[in-house]
């Protein structure tokens, strides 16, 4: 696999993982280019993607303008299902670890609740991000409709979600044409519990609809 820069990874991510709501069976990940040249071998559990360092850092508004030398690293289905797909991109400072994701959806960034509703979240379109450098950490990122905002919280079990914009993470989302949205963030190193360097593990799920309303 090949960076489209010269500058050194600043972080190796173990994929652990890709998932989506139970409903939707058959997904994959890897990334983009080894899937490209084989749906049949998808690169799964365990598979190491560099994450790009970045000489500044992303300006966090959706728009995605600065993304060029990453590595995506996409989920898509087996089935020929070409109204719901993902494709993330990461990078990284010695401040944050920055993220991308260009998601494929019919009734984008639909979610009939509120962010204090926490785990009922991920009943609407929803972004979760797991990462473990040794202590795991759980984020989600969800539109309210009700609220017409764009929440990040941190999970944390047996207790109300926190807002993780308190702890410093950042996000912005914008609609594109074709169906779908775009969602990036910034979250600091310090709310995920981890470091530049060395590796980390990572999974994500992506959650879409509402069962309140589609």
């Amino acid at each position: 696999m090949k960076l489209h820069s010269l500058t050194p990874p600043c972080l190796i991510l173990v994929v652990l993982a890709a998932g989506v709501a139970a409903e939707e069976p058959q997904w994959a990940v890897g990334t983009a280019e080894r899937l490209r040249q084989g749906v049949t071998e998808p690169v799964g559990n365990n598979a190491s993607a560099p994450v790009t360092r970045s000489a500044r850092p992303p300006v966090i508004d959706g728009r995605a303008q600065e993304w060029g030398a990453t590595v995506p690293l996409v989920t898509f289905p087996f089935a020929l299902r070409t109204s719901r797909a993902a494709e993330l991109r990461f990078a990284c400072d010695d401040s944050a670890l920055y993220l991308i994701a260009n998601v494929t959806d019919e009734t984008p960034l639909v979610n009939y609740h509120t962010a204090s509703a926490g785990p009922g979240l991920l009943e609407g379109d929803a972004l979760r991000i797991g990462f473990d450098a040794g202590h795991p950490t759980v984020v989600t990122i969800a539109w309210s409709t009700p609220e017409r905002k764009l929440s990040v919280l941190l999970e944390t079990p047996g207790r109300d979600w926190q807002n993780a914009a308190a702890l410093g993470a950042r996000a912005a989302s914008t609609r594109f044409a074709g169906k779908g949205y775009k969602v990036e963030a910034a979250l600091p190193w310090a709310l995920l519990n981890g470091k530049p360097g060395g590796k980390a593990r990572l999974a994500w799920e992506v959650r879409w609809g509402d069962r309140t309303a589609t």
